[in-house]
């Protein structure tokens, strides 16, 4: 829902900062707001589609775990010593108990 919310105010934006723009000003709006109203507003209906099918939560998970195979998300491999520094073992508990989470939320 949240995803669907996100592309709602993202394309909306644009025909609001277009019309806004143009109300400001009195010989109307400038060309790129213009463009941008133009081109987000039709693709309203592909980032609908590309929501619903799973498109960004599964590039999401694959993000993660190339970031957890490098150890990009600031994660330190578990030596066994607690030093407060966050593990790759509590990272993956993280993204399981997240993913777990969605599934079951989707039910």
């Amino acid at each position: 829902l949240l995803q669907y919310l996100f592309f709602f105010f993202l394309i909306w934006s644009t025909g609001i900062l277009n019309r806004g723009v143009g109300w400001a000003r009195t010989y109307g709006p400038p060309f790129w707001t213009s463009w941008l109203q133009a081109f987000f507003m039709p693709s309203q209906g592909l980032f609908n589609a590309l929501v619903k099918a799973n498109v960004f939560d599964t590039i999401y998970e694959y993000v993660a775990e190339y970031m957890e195979k490098r150890q990009l998300c600031g994660c330190v491999a578990d030596d066994g010593v607690d030093d407060g520094t966050p593990s790759l073992a509590s990272a993956r508990s993280f993204f399981n108990r997240t993913a777990s989470a969605k599934a079951g939320a989707s039910m």
